[in-house]
């Protein structure tokens, strides 16, 4: 048995490899409405450029290298260190073979979060008028904080001011 990269997942990642942030402050992705692509659904072309980056080999290599001690569970783990970033050989030579940043080598500062130099190529936007976005194939999730009539109010269903002791004395008979 031989395991193999998935090239949808491979092209998934590197299409959002520019959304890849270290920073701690709180980061929103696109969604509908925006101007940024946010179906990152793998296109015919993205497939390929990954085919070919891969030669088309999708085979995990067996170069397995420990990075960190093997756990023994005859080590007293009362007192035990928590566990730090590591960078591993096997994502480093994956994402310099497919142009991502690392993201271990990013925190740990052996490489610089620089999205100049790895954003995919130029793909066609999402539509930037709501009238033109259709609603038909977005998930429900889409749609939860986003809505498409521009002259609808945010209503918070369970913002209930009506606590009249009418409804409340049903409750206590």
């Amino acid at each position: 048995m031989r395991l193999t990269f998935d090239k949808e997942w491979l092209t998934i990642l590197h299409s959002t490899n520019h959304l890849l942030t270290t920073s701690p402050t709180t980061q929103y992705m696109p969604g509908p409405g925006c101007e940024d692509r946010y179906n990152y659904t793998p296109q015919e072309d993205e497939l390929v450029q990954i085919d070919t980056a891969m030669s088309a080999d999708y085979r995990i290599p067996a170069n397995f290298e420990p990075t960190v001690p093997a756990h023994s569970p005859a080590n007293d783990t009362r007192n035990v260190a928590a566990p730090c970033c590591m960078v591993n050989p096997q994502t480093t030579a994956l994402c310099r073979r497919l142009r991502l940043t690392d993201p271990h080598a990013v925190l740990t500062g052996q490489q610089q979060l620089n999205i100049h130099c790895v954003l995919p190529p130029p793909f066609p936007r999402e539509p930037k008028n709501l009238d033109e976005v259709d609603v038909s194939l977005m998930e429900p999730s889409d749609l939860t904080y986003t809505s498409l009539n521009p002259d609808e109010i945010a209503v918070d269903l369970d913002d209930d001011d009506d606590d009249d002791e009418s409804n409340n004395s049903v409750l206590n008979r």
